[in-house]
């Protein structure tokens, strides 16, 4: 495994190149100290598109392997983390042993702690009875990865279980993803689903959703 400053080093180079601004920063965690980078540039989630696009097979499972890995986890920024957590989605598969068995240590946990490693269960189909097991168990907040998979995949159970949650969740709690996020990614679920042929049970989730212009301005 690489030391963390060869990691940052290429993180800095893929931010030079997509021209982001960043700075690095000591953070202390488990006694030690670790450079961190940081950027502060509102990167889609959601966009096939990865900070890390152009890195050699090689860099990417070394990324990979440190974002599943306790002992380098701690060390990226949340910014770096959603990055890897796409890229995990992306190229997964090049240390699947290593990721499965690190997101479901976690199990017990109903995965607080590997929430942004979720993304993982979109590299396969075969991942989507666990998407849909994860929608039940996982925790407002802690569903980044998870809400990415079943983004990526997109089956029609998938669809229909995100559709019966969000109203469900909505229905008991009028705030619900204000403070999280979650209202941002129904967002973009909504958009897809309305781009997607035969998914008409979303409807009336649009009446119930903020003007994103309303929200925006305030």
């Amino acid at each position: 495994m690489p030391r963390m400053d060869e990691l940052n080093d290429i993180i800095l180079r893929q931010l030079e190149r997509n021209g982001i601004d960043s700075e690095i920063d000591t953070g202390s965690s488990g006694g030690g100290k670790a450079p961190i980078v940081y950027f502060y540039d509102e990167l889609d989630f959601y966009a096939d598109r990865c900070l890390f696009d152009g890195c050699s097979t090689e860099e990417i499972r070394h990324l990979l392997e440190a974002f599943c890995s306790v002992s380098y986890y701690e060390f990226f920024s949340w910014q770096v983390c959603c990055e890897l957590g796409k890229l995990l989605a992306n190229d997964g598969k090049l240390i699947e042993r290593i990721a499965e068995g690190f997101i479901f240590s976690d199990q017990v946990n109903h995965f607080r702690e590997t929430a942004l490693h979720l993304s993982y269960f979109a590299t396969d189909l075969k991942w989507e009875a666990w998407c849909l097991k994860c929608l039940d168990l996982c925790e407002e907040d802690f569903r980044d990865g998870l809400f990415l998979a079943c983004y990526r995949l997109n089956t029609p159970d998938i669809y229909s279980s995100l559709v019966r949650h969000f109203s469900e969740w909505i229905e008991k709690d009028p705030n619900w993803g204000k403070g999280t996020g979650e209202q941002l990614a129904l967002e973009r679920f909504l958009q897809k689903w309305d781009q997607t042929p035969g998914y008409t049970k979303h409807a009336p989730l649009h009446d119930i959703q903020p003007d994103p212009a309303k929200r925006s301005s305030k």
